[in-house]
């Protein structure tokens, strides 16, 4: 039985609900939520750190708080705007980073605007590949990368916070790699760009190499996607990152017409995705897990 390690906030919303304090564990617990596979203690109960939506609820909650400063409130729609985009709901999280950077703009809150700009850019691309038409694809992808450039434009006036750059240089690069009709060898650059700001074994570094091998798959070049991705296989990966690693995993598996290791993949990542509520992952996977038996039925006959 795997350890887990207890980490108790006393965050008593009914008493505190949208004050400095429960604000700031807001954030820790986010934190911790995002990186980590922690028990975290909210509200007097057990918030499993995978458990996104109990975040979220939490974080619209101290939001109505009618005395929280600007600051507080562009922080906490960069948090919720990016707890959406992990569980898939890119309207709310466009809506949340489009407030967001209103505040931020209002009040010269220059990183804030960089985050919540770069997490409008996310939400697009989210909302581009769920578009129902080519045409609304287009537009959305589109605006994903306009509005990652006009992130990236803000973070290069930051001179102190090459980390934020790093963050909205990947955010630009998923655009132009998940985009069918973009450069995918710029988006390989603007990954590696800001692969050497990320700390050695850091989420953010398991993400971005996960993120390139991804782009290389687009391009075919599948021996040097499995290279990029060789070095995650020995290492403790948090629950997210180990479902987007099997996911790209499964995907060069199937380029590979390799159907029985491409389902080992695909499910592993489902039962993970599932147990997560990432709702997004879970249309995908079961799409992709009935078109491998279609394969290997067609195979076997």
């Amino acid at each position: 039985m795997s350890m887990i390690k207890l980490v108790f906030i006393p965050f008593l919303l009914w008493c505190a609900l949208g004050s400095a304090s429960s604000v700031n564990q807001f954030f820790e617990a986010h934190d911790k939520t995002h990186n980590c596979n922690e028990l975290v203690r909210l509200d007097g109960k057990a918030l499993i750190a995978n458990s996104y939506k109990e975040l979220a609820k939490t974080g619209e909650e101290i939001l109505k708080n009618p005395s929280l400063t600007e600051k507080e409130k562009a922080k906490l729609h960069v948090r919720l705007s990016s707890i959406y985009c992990y569980l898939g709901k890119y309207e709310k999280a466009k809506d949340h980073a489009l407030e967001g950077k209103e505040i931020a703009k209002e009040a010269s809150l220059q990183k804030l605007l960089a985050r919540n700009t770069s997490l409008l850019s996310a939400s697009y691309r989210g909302l581009a590949i769920e578009a129902s038409t080519p045409e609304e694809m287009r537009t959305l992808f589109d605006l994903a990368k306009q509005t990652g450039e006009e992130a990236l434009e803000i973070a290069n006036q930051i001179l102190d916070h090459p980390y934020l750059k790093a963050k909205v240089l990947s955010v630009v690069a998923t655009a132009y790699s998940d985009d069918p009709q973009a450069d995918t060898r710029k988006a390989i650059e603007y990954f590696q760009k800001a692969l050497p700001f990320f700390e050695e074994n850091s989420p953010d570094q398991h993400r971005t190499l996960i993120r390139i091998a991804r782009a290389q798959l687009r391009l075919k070049e599948y021996n040097r996607a499995w290279k990029t991705l060789s070095p995650l296989f020995s290492r403790p990966l948090v629950k997210r990152i180990r479902i987007q690693l099997d996911i790209v995993c499964a995907e060069i598996c199937m380029k590979e017409n390799n159907m029985q290791q491409a389902m080992i993949y695909a499910k592993n990542a489902l039962s993970r995705a599932e147990k997560m509520n990432l709702t997004a992952d879970v249309k995908l996977l079961r799409g992709w897990l009935v078109e491998i038996e279609e394969k290997r039925s067609k195979k076997i006959t």
